[in-house]
């Protein structure tokens, strides 16, 4: 077992299958060292644990549970991630990582471990329950059927542990849909994907709780450096609160609106002024993004609409459907409860909306439901056809943009938007930045890479004091090369990124000598921590390249989402006919074949990727 601080210093192992579980100890300090822990630590351990070659539900297909070494500390504001590393379920080849915050990842240490690592397929439906440096495999056959809210609620009552953390699946991941999630503390969830595996295995829920806690090598460093974070952080509330009220920054981008056809929706936040809203923070962090809307008005008034912070939910489960105002947050809820992924699910239904208003499909092909933009009823009724598969259309919505396109026929593949040629790209709208466009096509969606400059404000810590121009090509590889570094390193030592004031100067500084006060890596410096996101990202590349991905793959992107930006700001935005210079471009600069993407042997060797 590591002596290091910031670490547990044991992972659990469970046997869906044989419902065995055992203890080893985490990798020794030079792995640690290299990988950190969350993402990183994930990763490596699929890299080497992953079967090749078999199908993503295959019972010997791994999921891999990890945190970072600042995640749970209590003494940094953003030390909250957990990271589940998998297969990609939508695509059934590429990496696939997913992130959640509030009180989970901490109290999975707390109960004794760094992270989890699961095989196997059990008979009948379980949860996990790790607690006081101990593990259960307990039967879940009352939850199962039930919603998200509902099932963490009921189990922390059955524990008779109100304090636990339950992550859990709906019906969506029960139905092994591709595009579902993991949901835990109510507001947070793990997306793309993740809850499909789990449902797979029939793993309904982790529950975690406990009282130990991370050793620190240096505590009162790590609290004096934790204070400084958090002046910076409280500095720039506002947003949190921006962002709450409104879900996205509609300055930067514009709404998805009516399947990608406009990016202005006057009416999207209508009525939301006149909400209550509570606010649900995370372990020991001031900004509490994630929060609780009571609906002031409409069939659903008065009801508690427990939702995710960001905007990605709110834009795919209504305004790519042409839904504004009040029900925004009624069927974003919704989704969360059936644990559905809404951005990839509204992207994809949005396809069928847009066929049957050119008469592509009828109600006959809709079991009787009108698609039409706006209805709050329609979108409903689909979302619950596609969780539990109801109809041809469901079926084929369920199976992700590219594909349902394909099944409606006629010319609706020209209505789709997607990445990596299946996947549904992050639910904003970007084509009018063309940094952001680069990160989805060398992201992928699930991955979700960084998205530069030109939209997610500043990192004068890397070189960036002020926004670049979201509508040249130049500089924007190596723009997306640095974010990529930042962003992969938070993941590893389990930080959340919006739990860092990254537009202010010395905030990078602030979690690298976070970590060393953590784990006593005094000489852990700036420039390793870069390396430690480059490794990442181009072990990610590897990854997906041993699984057939191509730069063809890159760039074979949806093509309503390869056209201009159809009307508000940067009208016109058109990055089509830059995108492939600028991905191999992106090659280049991260030390990958300019021709195939896969990363060369002189990068592996010296990112120490074995």
């Amino acid at each position: 077992m590591t002596s290091l601080g910031g670490y547990m210093g044991k992972i659990l192992r469970a046997d869906l299958t044989s419902h065995d579980l055992k203890e080893e100890p985490l990798p020794d300090e030079r792995i640690l060292r290299l990988w950190l822990g969350g993402q990183g630590l994930a990763q490596y351990l699929l890299w080497k644990e992953q079967p090749k070659d078999i199908n993503v539900f295959d019972p010997e297909s791994r999921i891999i549970i990890m945190t970072g070494p600042l995640t749970g500390t209590g003494l940094t504001p953003g030390g909250t991630d957990a990271t589940i590393a998998s297969v990609n379920p939508e695509d059934g080849r590429t990496f696939n990582h997913a992130h959640s915050h509030g009180y989970w990842g901490p109290r999975l240490k707390f109960s004794g471990y760094d992270g989890i690592v699961i095989k196997g397929t059990s008979e009948n439906p379980v949860v996990l329950w790790l607690h006081d440096g101990k593990a259960e495999i307990l039967d879940a056959g009352k939850y199962w059927g039930k919603g998200t809210f509902e099932s963490e609620d009921q189990i922390k009552n059955d524990l008779g542990y109100p304090d636990a953390s339950v992550a859990t699946i709906g019906p969506a991941g029960e139905n092994v849909l591709p595009y579902s999630m993991v949901c835990n503390d109510k507001n947070h969830n793990f997306a793309h994907g993740a809850g499909a595996i789990w449902g797979s295995k029939k793993l309904k829920a982790i529950a975690v709780y406990g009282k130990q806690v991370p050793p620190l090598a240096d505590e009162e460093g790590l609290t004096e450096v934790g204070l400084r974070w958090r002046e910076k952080t409280q500095a720039i509330e506002w947003l949190a609160k921006y962002r709450q009220r409104y879900g996205i920054i509609r300055s930067k981008f514009g709404i998805v609106n009516r399947n990608w056809k406009s990016s202005v929706f006057d009416d999207f936040d209508k009525g939301w002024d006149k909400e209550d809203i509570i606010r649900r923070g995370c372990f020991e962090c001031v900004r509490k993004c994630p929060y609780d809307a009571v609906i002031a008005d409409g069939p659903h008034k008065g009801m508690v609409a427990h939702l995710n912070p960001g905007g990605e939910g709110l834009e795919g489960a209504a305004s790519v459907l042409g839904v504004g105002g009040e029900d925004v947050r009624y069927l974003t809820h919704l989704a969360n409860q059936l644990g559905l992924q809404a951005q990839s699910f509204g992207n994809t239904l949005a396809i069928a909306f847009e066929a049957y208003e050119n008469g592509l499909l009828t109600e006959k092909d809709t079991d009787g439901v009108p698609l039409v933009w706006g209805s709050v009823e329609s979108v409903e009724r689909m979302m619950r056809k596609v969780v539990e598969r109801d109809g041809w259309l469901a079926k084929a919505i369920a199976s992700g943009p590219k594909e349902c396109a394909k099944a409606i026929g006629h010319n609706a593949d020209q209505y789709a938007v997607y990445v990596r040629g299946c996947l549904s790209p992050n639910m904003h709208e970007y084509r009018g930045n063309f940094g952001a466009m680069l990160g989805q096509a060398v992201g992928g969606g699930t991955g979700w890479y960084g998205s530069g400059f030109d939209g997610y404000g500043t990192e004068p810590d890397i070189g960036y004091a002020e926004p670049t121009d979201p509508l040249t090509t130049e500089g924007k590889p190596m723009e997306i090369k640095k974010h990529n570094q930042t962003r992969q390193f938070y993941n590893a030592a389990g930080v959340c990124w919006f739990g860092i004031a990254r537009e202010k100067e010395g905030s990078l500084i602030d979690v690298v000598e976070s970590l060393h006060a953590a784990t006593g890596w005094k000489n852990f410096t700036v420039e390793e921590a870069l390396t430690v996101g480059e490794r990442l990202t181009t072990h990610m590349r590897l990854l997906d390249v041993e699984h057939g991905l191509t730069p063809e793959v890159d760039l074979d992107l949806g093509p309503r989402f390869m056209e201009p930006k159809p009307d508000g700001d940067r009208k016109g935005g058109w990055v089509k006919p830059h995108l492939e210079k600028m991905i191999r471009e992106y090659y280049g600069l991260m030390g990958w074949d300019r021709d195939t993407g896969r990363p060369l042997q002189p990068t592996l060797d010296r990112l120490s990727i074995a």
